[in-house]
């Protein structure tokens, strides 16, 4: 199950990659299959997993993913076919990655890092990584020569600020 500050986080991603603005879960039920699909297609393939599992949270939304499977018009129905391969292609392919998967690039894209205040609230989440994982999304998503040891995370935030606010 997510915690609030995840979907919060997810919500703020999906805002960002569509230029729309979902404030909550049922913002997104309110797609039609085309826009849902459009949606999907704009998610990078690191998130599309946990994003949709955010959607299958609600009723509605289980009905509409659901939906997907069933029968659709035709050029609605190859849409719907390609993302759940490629949506079960990401599953099945999970197993071999979750002990590579790295929350911070997912929960902290780089489209992100102008708006601040969102990257400031998600701070005690990126405190709470392992240094292992923060080394990892600074060198990713920023290019740091740095590398921090056990517990010092609160350094590698003061890093990552101060990074942001020199971009």
């Amino acid at each position: 199950m997510l915690s609030d500050d995840d979907i919060s986080v997810i919500l703020h991603y999906l805002s960002t990659i569509t230029e729309q603005t979902f404030r909550s879960v049922d913002d997104l039920l309110t797609l039609s299959t085309e826009g849902f699909l459009d949606l999907t297609e704009k998610i990078h393939d690191d998130a599309l997993p946990v994003i949709i599992s955010m959607f299958k949270s609600t009723l509605l939304g289980r009905e509409l993913f659901h939906k997907l499977t069933g029968d659709l018009d035709e050029s609605t129905g190859k849409r719907a076919k390609a993302f759940l391969k490629r949506y079960m292609d990401l599953i099945l392919s999970q197993e071999d990655t979750d002990k590579n998967y790295n929350p911070l690039l997912v929960y902290l894209p780089s489209e992100s890092f102008d708006d601040l205040a969102f990257i400031q609230s998600r701070q005690s989440f990126f405190l709470r990584q392992t240094v292992d994982t923060i080394n990892e999304f600074l060198r990713t998503a920023c290019a740091c020569p740095v590398t921090f040891a056990p517990g010092k995370q609160e350094d590698a935030w003061k890093w990552f600020w101060n990074y942001l606010l020199k971009k």
